[in-house]
């Protein structure tokens, strides 16, 4: 038998008095009610209930089980109506990993949502390295880059552009390159990538086709952001994605070389995990961070021929 259900039932008779009243609250008919408390009397093997045709009485071993269980069920309802609570409210903790530079990208559409369920909180953890949603429990994660692979769901938001950039002060003193191939006389910055320890090749874009070159870099990091201040600083050409790029290039501290020929093969991704139900808080953020930047063009150039 289900002894919640029939304990839950026995307290509304005991409430009301009445099988009848007990039955209209619940939505039942009296005599479900009845062969329930009855099955509950067999198998407790005492008797609850004093019947009469218009009342209820509890007998004294009724009243004792009324007392010893009711501080329990209060509870029990409270627990349930907290849970089902939670599902209408969105509260807890989101966990979220990007690489640091993806602040410039991730800091407006988190905050506005937090503004909108200040029940809310968020911990952002900052890596380039990729972070495994399991291991370090993640909720939500962020990667610019490669689509990213794994027993996740990966959505593309938006095209992260590289242009080849140079601080006005190096063109002064090196003179603009006419082409990519004449980077070979120029100072250049490489990205050596973390995981595999190889420094990366440049890759430019033209009508569709890629181009791919390699160039012996003066200064190498595996930092984006450090990379950015080196060529910001003067020191050398450098192949910048535009999220990290975009304001300089756009408040003119950067000036673009050929961005005809950027490359639009990365992309911004956001990756959760795939085949479970989410917290409501983790879709609602999903849902709300797609919304706010599929194809957000802040990141890009006009890249037209000039």
């Amino acid at each position: 038998m289900d002894e919640l259900r029939a304990l839950r039932l026995f307290h509304r008779v005991a409430d009301t008095g009445s099988l009848r009243q007990a039955a209209v609250s619940e939505g039942l008919t009296p005599q479900a009610i009845s062969k329930s408390i009855a099955q509950l009397e067999q198998h407790l093997g005492i008797r609850l209930l004093s019947r009469t045709t218009r009342r209820c009485s509890l007998t004294q071993e009724g009243e004792q089980l009324r007392e010893q269980t009711l501080a329990p069920i209060e509870d029990l309802a409270n627990a349930l109506r907290r849970a089902r609570s939670a599902t209408e409210r969105i509260t807890g903790t989101l966990r979220l990993s990007a690489a640091p530079a993806a602040r410039k990208v991730l800091i407006a559409p988190m905050t506005a949502f937090c503004n909108q369920h200040p029940d809310v909180t968020i911990e952002f953890l900052a890596a380039n390295t990729f972070s495994d949603l399991v291991l370090d429990q993640v909720d939500v994660g962020f990667r610019a880059g490669r689509p990213p692979q794994g027993e996740f769901v990966a959505r593309r938001l938006f095209t992260v552009q590289q242009v080849v950039c140079a601080a006005p002060a190096y063109l002064a003193r090196h003179g603009t390159p006419a082409s990519p191939d004449a980077l070979t006389a120029h100072r250049c910055t490489g990205f050596r990538h973390h995981a595999s320890g190889r420094v990366l090749s440049w890759e430019l874009e033209e009508e569709g086709r890629p181009i791919t070159i390699d160039v012996t870099p003066f200064f190498c990091t595996n930092d984006p952001e450090v990379e950015l201040d080196v060529v910001r600083s003067g020191a050398a050409l450098g192949l910048i994605d535009l999220i990290n790029a975009a304001q300089d290039l756009r408040a003119g501290h950067l000036v673009p070389l050929w961005p005809h020929l950027a490359s639009n093969s990365l992309g911004f991704y956001i990756y959760y995990p795939s085949g479970k139900r989410l917290p409501r808080r983790t879709r609602s953020f999903i849902d709300f961070t797609t919304a706010t930047l599929l194809n957000d063009r802040r990141f890009t150039l006009d890249t037209r021929r000039p």
